[in-house]
């Protein structure tokens, strides 16, 4: 198919869906009364080339707080993708023992999966978390991918008492200042203090004799 641009001196030869075959050469020709001029052109023709995408790589992990207080929730995300499809599924354990939502919701596990990224994402929460929800978490795939994550769920209500200290005196020491006062109500420091008071003007009186 030819073209020609309207006013201008340009005539384009047009081929639409090239094949192979196309190559070759073209020669272009243009007559008139005082001369005949003619031009060749060589088309070369080659294969598309298919730009091919990586495939992804398998890969796993999860993501999560390792640490949290009694009565708050655990919450892990597992995310896995697959090389040429996502992973048909996940499961989740704790040391070893297979976690499944529960009646009540106290564990509630969710999936998603996305075609496209070849990946499937599980989200495992358990609500009001007592110490014994402590442990090794691991998300693995049908595939057999695996992945783990200790939590600790810690009592932060509790505090700990330093062995052989006394109540109210850091350390457990005692001294004549801050001990209990004897019966009658008097604290010993005043006692000590008239007694010092007594002996001096004992010893002032006896120096005037």
């Amino acid at each position: 198919m030819s073209e020609h641009e309207p006013n201008s001196h340009y005539w384009n030869l047009l081929i639409h869906k090239v094949e192979l075959r196309d190559a070759g050469v073209y020669e272009c020709q243009v007559s008139s009364k005082l001369r005949h001029l003619r031009h060749h052109i060589l088309l070369e023709v080659h294969e598309k080339e298919e730009v091919s995408t990586p495939m992804p790589r398998p890969s796993i992990f999860i993501s999560g707080s390792n640490v949290v207080d009694k009565d708050d929730r655990i919450y892990l995300i597992c995310n896995a993708t697959g090389q040429e499809h996502p992973p048909d599924d996940i499961d989740w354990f704790i040391e070893g023992n297979k976690l499944t939502t529960s009646a009540d919701e106290k564990v509630f596990i969710r999936k998603f999966v996305s075609l496209t990224d070849k990946t499937i994402v599980s989200i495992l929460e358990i609500k009001d978390a007592q110490l014994e929800d402590s442990g090794l978490y691991t998300c693995r795939t049908s595939n057999l991918q695996v992945k783990s994550m200790h939590v600790a769920v810690l009592n932060a209500d509790t505090y700990n008492v330093k062995r052989g200290t006394h109540k109210g005196h850091p350390g457990g020491a005692t001294s004549f200042f801050s001990a209990p006062r004897p019966p009658g109500g008097v604290p010993r420091w005043l006692l000590y203090a008239l007694f010092v008071v007594c002996v001096r003007w004992i010893e002032s009186c006896m120096i005037l004799q």
